[in-house]
This record gives structure tokens, C-alpha cells and sequence, in this order.
């Protein structure tokens, strides 16, 4: 790991502890949610919440790749997901209604949403990114994404290694592939659940 020769504000307890007082609150009302939305839409609808503060690897790693210098004012002008938050739905639409629940959450100011779903990144990658921020400024950034979409990232970042290789090209194509079975898979598995609302509803007038 690269030797540090400044004091990375950051890592600080103090300043560690803040922004994960910013992820509980936000981790908290998630799960409010997500608890509201099963009672009345009579299903799950969030499989998983993760969240983690960066690394100083990452960070440091992060810097260099943005070409810029390690400083704590670039730490925080250049990285926006030093808190990150993933919530994994079930359903394509879920990932709308969480979307639509931050955006209205009083004191916290959506600042930026990068839709990686509608287009989804070169690699194949699809996700919903949203950048907030609390009254203290301290910004977190939040993925929404399906199940098929989490299992696919997970999946890249594995075999990511590989792609310097001899088969990096091929890698990249099936990559690619995968990404829009992925998405095919979701579509399939959103429609059928709206079938299935459908006829209950029906059955039940």
C-alpha cells in the first residue's frame, strides 16, 4: 500500500462517525420504508440494504485514477461516494418507488442521480446512483438496483482481473451479454408480477 506522508481528514473518528450518523438515518428510513411498502403492496420489496464507509485504499486508488493529488480538499471535491449506501430491489419499478422516497425526504438534498439503468454504462453495468447531502454537508451516495443487477455486478468485479488478459475482448463482449439477459430477465420477472397482480385483483372485486 502507498505510504502516507499527510493526514487524511477523512479518517478522523470524529469525521468517520458523521458520516456514519448520515448512513443510519438514511439506512433507518429505508427500512421504514421498505416495511411500509410490504404492508401495502402485500410483498417484499427491498431484499437487501448494504452500506460501508471507503477505504483509504479505495480513496487512494480513486485519486489516481482521476489524476488528481492527494489532498483532503480533493478527497472531498473529487469523490462522491466515500459513504455509499446499496439497496437491492426486487423489481425493476421498486427501484422507482426508493428512488421517489429520497427525493421527497425532508433536510436531505438530492444533489445529483446518474441513471446507469435507462443507460447503462459501457461495461454493461446498471445501477440508479443518487448523491445526497445532510445539513452537516456530508454527502452519501446511494445505488438502487435489481437482484439481477447486483448479481451481475458482483459477478464483474470477480472476473474483472481477467480482462488485461488474452481473452480481455471476448470477456467483455460475454460481459455485455450477460448484462442484457440480465435486463431481459428483469423485464420478464416485473411483467409476470403484474400479471399475477392483475388477476388477484379480479378475483378479489
Amino acid at each position: 500500500m502507498e505510504q502516507q506522508t499527510w493526514d487524511m481528514d477523512f479518517l478522523h473518528p470524529e469525521v468517520q462517525q458523521e458520516y456514519q450518523d448520515c448512513i443510519m438515518v438514511l439506512v433507518e428510513k429505508l427500512r421504514q420504508f421498505a416495511e411500509q411498502q410490504q404492508a401495502e403492496l402485500h410483498r417484499e420489496l427491498v431484499s437487501q440494504i448494504a452500506w460501508r464507509l471507503k477505504s483509504e485504499q479505495s480513496i487512494l486508488a480513486k485519486l489516481r485514477r482521476k489524476k488528481r493529488e492527494k489532498t483532503n480538499d480533493n478527497i472531498y471535491r473529487y469523490i462522491n461516494d466515500l459513504a455509499g449506501i446499496r439497496v437491492v430491489c426486487l423489481y425493476l419499478d421498486d427501484v422507482d418507488r426508493v428512488r421517489a422516497f429520497l427525493e421527497k425526504l425532508p433536510g436531505i438534498r438530492v444533489l445529483k442521480i446518474k441513471d446507469f439503468i435507462k443507460k447503462p454504462k459501457n461495461s454493461g453495468y446498471q445501477s440508479l446512483h443518487m448523491q445526497v447531502q445532510f445539513p452537516n454537508m456530508r454527502k452519501v451516495e446511494i445505488q438502487i438496483r435489481t437482484m439481477g443487477m447486483d448479481y451481475w455486478s458482483v459477478m464483474e468485479h470477480e472476473l474483472q482481473y481477467k480482462k488485461k488478459s488474452k481473452i480481455g475482448r471476448s470477456l467483455h463482449k460475454e460481459l455485455l451479454a450477460c448484462a442484457s439477459d440480465m435486463r431481459r430477465m428483469d423485464e420478464r420477472m416485473q411483467n409476470m408480477r403484474r400479471l399475477l397482480d392483475k388477476q388477484h385483483r379480479e378475483n378479489t372485486e
